[in-house]
């Protein structure tokens, strides 16, 4: 990979990491668990649908866009994480376990 190459991919990690809520939701789908709100508030639900939102975007969550009605559904389903998805989970958990 050429060097701008690397440096368009390395401006693209950032911008998805840096997307509120994304870290949590990757952290939640490394451990097993569906992301969920901590609190009630909306602002928190919709932090949590963009993430979702943006992980289906750079194809790291299986699910497509008409599929994810929101986390404020009942009915929701339940999201996945793609090959990438997983790959990309284990760099951000070993880069949080990092001193």
């Amino acid at each position: 990979m050429d060097s701008r190459a690397e440096q368009g991919a390395l401006r693209g990690a950032v911008e998805l990491v840096s997307t509120p809520y994304v870290v949590n939701v990757l952290d939640s789908l490394h451990h097993g668990r569906q992301p969920v709100p901590a609190t009630s508030t909306r602002s928190e639900r919709d932090g949590l649908d963009l993430a979702i939102q943006v992980l289906v975007g750079a194809g790291v969550l299986a699910a497509s866009a008409e599929e994810l009605p929101g986390l404020s559904g009942a009915d929701e389903p339940a999201l996945s994480l793609t090959d990438v998805g997983h790959d990309v989970a284990a760099i951000v958990a070993a880069l949080c376990r990092e001193p």
